[in-house]
């Protein structure tokens, strides 16, 4: 008895002052949330597809076991409270790979654990197949939100076929409260997306927020109109996307949870009720049809790597959930001499669009038809309310949506 209290004793207050020094210091803890991939490239390039995606130490499949110093201190028993098993992101995987026409593109999910023989196969096989022609990927991991049924119609990306010339793919981490009635309104006025909407009891909110600013892209575009390399229309979408967001947040409350169940460095204490208030959401969320990315972040920590040619053209943008390659995020080394950009953190409240655009078809030297290509990034801010903390703090634990503080 003596031995398991010193222990105790003698590990628990080791991870208190961890944490605590790494709240002073700034540094980001890890999140218990599903972790996020998109590649965009003028031209593919397998190599780097292959290591982001699958073998670098931190690929997006490697970012479903947690290695890091922390939870090693916290001990093995700690891991098993919070997921049943020692791995972060146990609740599947989805990746999409857009082909040059629609009918190529690629599209896998699969609810087993990512690191699983039948996953890796699956996820292994997708990209071999796919990184000679693909040059725009999403891929996404997850960890099940509390309450949310852990099966395949559940794994991101979502897909839902806007018309049949243009099909969008979105997948999300974090967690946010969608209205249902007002959800549901926008089911009936837009009937043909009600054929997308789960039947699950237990939804995730990641697939009503996509159909929630999908509805209001269409209201914006005209069902039949297609958002491709020659439209003009974007600057009307992307106002629409940041206008529907917006109104989304300025709905969300401050909520509280109990301190064993905070795993986010941004916690303030109640000391007369010892609660812990931690931030009401944070969302990060990739909307792509392929030509067009819309990336938005809120409350979250998303990093971006970009690679130029010498003439200064964006030829490939990754955005991701935590840095694929942190050899390079601390040091310089051959991405860097080829072009990659350092990573650099995202600004909050900022709607950012990825669109890939060709700047002409021709013919080259051989006479073989060629088309350029070239990724711009355009950022704005979005009208996001600030979460203030409410005089007192909240009471008590207020863990339902009709709660408040």
């Amino acid at each position: 008895m003596n031995t398991l209290k010193n222990q105790f004793t003698l590990r628990f207050p080791l991870l208190k002052w961890v944490v605590v020094v790494a709240l002073f210091l700034g540094i980001s803890l890890p999140g218990f949330a599903c972790r996020l991939l998109l590649i965009v490239q003028t031209q593919p390039d397998a190599a780097d597809v292959q290591e982001r995606f699958i073998t670098s130490s931190r690929s997006l499949r490697n970012q479903a076991q947690t290695e890091a110093p922390w939870f090693q201190l916290a001990g093995q028993s700690v891991k098993n409270n919070f997921y049943g098993s020692s791995d972060q992101n146990h609740d599947g995987f989805g990746v999409v790979a857009f082909g040059k026409n629609p009918a190529d593109t690629v599209y896998r999910r699969n609810v087993q654990w990512v690191q699983s023989p039948e996953s890796t196969k699956q996820l292994t096989e997708t990209i071999e197949a796919t990184a000679k022609t693909t040059h725009t990927y999403l891929g996404h991991i997850r960890a099940a939100s509390p309450n949310t049924s852990v099966v395949e119609a559940n794994n991101h990306p979502y897909k839902v076929v806007r018309n049949e010339n243009e099909t969008w793919y979105f997948m999300a981490n974090g967690g946010i409260t969608i209205p249902q009635k007002a959800y549901q309104q926008k089911l009936k006025q837009h009937p043909w997306l009600s054929t997308y909407a789960s039947k699950d009891p237990h939804p995730s909110d990641s697939e009503q927020l996509f159909h929630w600013l999908l509805t209001d892209v269409d209201k914006t575009l005209g069902k039949n109109y297609i958002l491709d390399e020659t439209t003009t229309n974007n600057p009307l979408v992307e106002e629409s996307l940041r206008h529907s967001f917006a109104k989304l947040l300025a709905q969300q409350k401050l909520v509280t949870y109990q301190p064993s169940l905070v795993e986010t460095a941004e916690v303030l204490v109640n000391e007369a009720s010892n609660q812990a208030l931690v931030r009401a959401i944070g969302k990060t969320w990739m909307m792509s049809n392929g030509t067009y990315t819309y990336l938005a972040v809120y409350n979250n920590d998303v990093w971006m790597q970009v690679k130029k040619a010498e003439s200064g053209a964006i030829e490939a943008v990754v955005v991701a959930s935590e840095p694929t390659n942190l050899n390079e995020f601390y040091k310089a080394g051959q991405q860097f001499k080829a072009g990659w950009s350092r990573w650099q953190q995202l600004p909050n409240n900022t709607l950012f669009t990825i669109a890939r655009h060709a700047f002409y078809d021709g013919e080259d030297e051989k006479g073989e038809s060629v088309t350029n290509y070239n990724i711009s990034i355009d950022a704005n801010s979005f009208d996001a309310p600030a979460i203030k903390v409410p005089k007192g703090l909240c009471p008590k634990a207020k863990l339902n949506e009709a709660d408040g503080c």
